[in-house]
């Protein structure tokens, strides 16, 4: 079974970034992911999704606590950046 998780960010350069790095963590095997979508609407109200070329291994139906903390710190980096 897979789990869904939308976060939604102000904007799409930050929604990106934060996509990037969930790709890194999988990379370091601290994270598993089926798939990344950015979904965005432009000026005329068309929604767009902007999926990763390849889309990396599985989602992982629960974390560690290490995990979910390095998961926890990335989100709140990817809201910090975004307020400065």
């Amino acid at each position: 079974m897979s789990d869904l998780i939308a976060v939604a960010y102000p904007d799409r350069a930050t929604a990106e970034t934060v996509r990037q790095r969930l790709a890194q963590l999988t990379l370091e095997h601290t994270l598993e992911l089926e798939d990344a979508v950015v979904v965005d609407r432009d000026e005329d109200g068309k929604v767009k999704l902007h999926q990763a070329h390849n889309p990396v291994a599985r989602v992982q139906t629960s974390l560690d606590e290490e995990s979910e903390a390095k998961l926890r710190d990335v989100l709140e980096q990817a809201g910090a950046a975004q307020a400065a």
